[in-house]
């Protein structure tokens, strides 16, 4: 199991399984649901996904340029989650 945590897809698709339990958490239990004027966890949730995405495709950038290309794919998750949850903001979906 420590060698499989060293590979940095991985890594990211773990990531991307928790935080999407706990958005799916926030977002489906009825203790959590806000209108737009007031954003509660379900919300923060989903913001603080996209701002930990970006923080971490920016250390994978980072690693990329010191260590090469196994960190590409793990660049490429994050910046397609982050452009995913412009779009989605840009289109109202």
């Amino acid at each position: 199991m420590n060698n499989l945590l060293k590979v940095p897809v991985l890594r990211t698709i773990i990531y991307f399984i928790i935080v999407g339990a706990i958005i799916t958490y926030f977002n489906s239990s009825l203790d959590y649901k806000t209108g737009p004027c007031n954003p509660g966890l379900d919300i923060i949730s989903i913001f603080f996904a996209w701002v930990g995405s970006i923080f971490l495709a920016f250390i994978n950038i980072v690693r990329y340029n010191k260590k090469g290309s196994r960190y590409l794919p793990s660049i490429l998750i994050h910046l397609v989650f982050v452009l995913g949850i412009i779009a989605a903001l840009v289109l109202h979906i």
